[in-house]
């Protein structure tokens, strides 16, 4: 491409002449404003048109942008900047820069606190569909302008149908991508030709490396704010009670109703459940529940089908498996919620608890309390046994 006599010569002169003049920001808008010529200019259309000539000036490296603030370069500024642009790196260094800062920087949060039962529920990280470290029942799904589908929210929220993910869609644009690569490249270039004798050389270095972090606080700035505007969808609908605004306070909103979605079975559980409620289901002195005169409710039911299932089908239930079980979609349940369940059973006399032998209310809660003994622990239905049967060999022993 051949500079012409137009715009783009027009601002190169300028930003020579300007730049030692620290006074004054080079942005877009005061670039036009420098170069209005005439009373009767198209504001909104001159501003457009020296955004696009400065856009294609840094493409080929006649200028740098920081931020919003554009500087011209001089040659041996420009042959750098040619050197690091031309610098190669992995693509999976840029994912996991953007996967840090949209995550670990902006949303901060590894977990869901889920405001119905005061528990944090882990939940999958993703960029653009791909897992970024552990995966998990519950997912984020952040999608940015390098997905193929990114221009067809439709086809986004299609695929997002049917899965316990929260999909947020970035806006269409590039700068967050762009500006990732450009960091990853200039920092592998100033650590590669740090050491050069060339005082001249070595100083525009030190300068981009101290450019380049503060283009790393500009990558976390367009983060927040992508993060605060993007479209959120929970499967394949989206969540228009979410608007705009902080990111943070928007995907703890949306992420409320990802947890209710994902875990249906939660609406099971009545109350909370907590180390009080599971000493209180061993050692309180009720005689109608240690009698058997209550009815189990719908999650102990729940309880009492899976171990009986497992048992018809000749498994063993540890209290080990049955918290990864019911931790699990479509339930959601926290620990002490399934031990304090387990626990009222064993009490009605639904259920038996061994650990090598037959195990009393008291030593059952020293194993329910201590995680290392959960795997110990098996779970069977207690046998019942015909009363008409029991007298009959009584008669016949006696």
């Amino acid at each position: 491409h051949q500079l012409g006599e137009g715009l783009e010569i027009r601002i190169l002169k300028a930003l020579f002449l300007l730049k030692w003049v620290r006074e004054f920001k080079a942005t877009p808008r005061n670039i036009a404003i420098l170069l209005i010529d005439r009373p009767d200019i198209d504001i909104r259309a001159h501003e457009k048109a020296v955004r696009e000539a400065l856009a294609n000036l840094e493409s080929q490296s006649y200028l740098q942008r920081n931020g919003e603030v554009y500087e011209f370069l001089t040659d041996a500024e420009k042959d750098i900047e040619v050197e690091i642009k031309a610098t190669e790196i992995d693509e999976s260094q840029v994912a996991k820069l953007l996967g840090d800062v949209l995550f670990a920087d902006v949303l901060r949060d590894p977990k869901i606190r889920y405001e119905g039962n005061g528990q944090d529920y882990v939940y999958a990280r993703k960029l653009d569909d791909h897992l970024i470290r552990r995966d998990a029942d519950l997912a984020v799904n952040i999608i940015t302008t390098d997905h193929p589908n990114h221009a067809q929210p439709d086809v986004l929220a299609a695929q997002n149908t049917g899965k316990a993910e929260l999909l947020a869609i970035l806006p269409a644009d590039t700068r967050l991508y762009e500006q990732a690569r450009l960091y990853l490249k200039t920092q592998k270039y100033v650590q590669q030709n740090g050491g050069t004798a060339d005082p001249t050389r070595k100083a525009i270095l030190d300068q981009r490396g101290q450019q380049n972090n503060a283009r790393r606080q500009e990558i976390f700035n367009l983060a927040r704010d992508f993060l605060g505007q993007a479209p959120l969808y929970l499967n394949g609908t989206r969540l228009e009670n979410v608007g705009p605004g902080d990111a943070r306070n928007r995907f703890a909103r949306a992420c409320q109703e990802l947890v209710s979605v994902a875990y249906p079975n939660l609406k099971m559980l009545k109350g909370t459940y907590g180390e009080d409620t599971l000493i209180k289901a061993f050692r309180d002195q009720d005689d109608l529940l240690a009698g058997g005169a209550y009815t189990p409710s719908e999650a102990e039911q729940e309880i009492l089908t899976y171990v009986m299932r497992n048992q018809n089908n000749g498994e063993r239930t540890s209290i080990e498996e049955m918290l990864r079980h019911f931790g699990r979609r479509p339930y959601g349940w926290y620990p002490m919620a399934v031990l304090t369940l387990v626990a009222r059973l064993f009490r009605m006399g639904k259920v038996e608890l061994r650990a090598g032998e037959l195990l009393d209310a008291e030593s059952a809660l020293e194993h329910f309390r201590s995680t290392r003994m959960h795997g110990a622990v098996r779970v069977r239905m207690q046998q019942h046994f015909d009363p008409g049967k029991v007298n009959a060999l009584k008669k016949f022993h006696y």
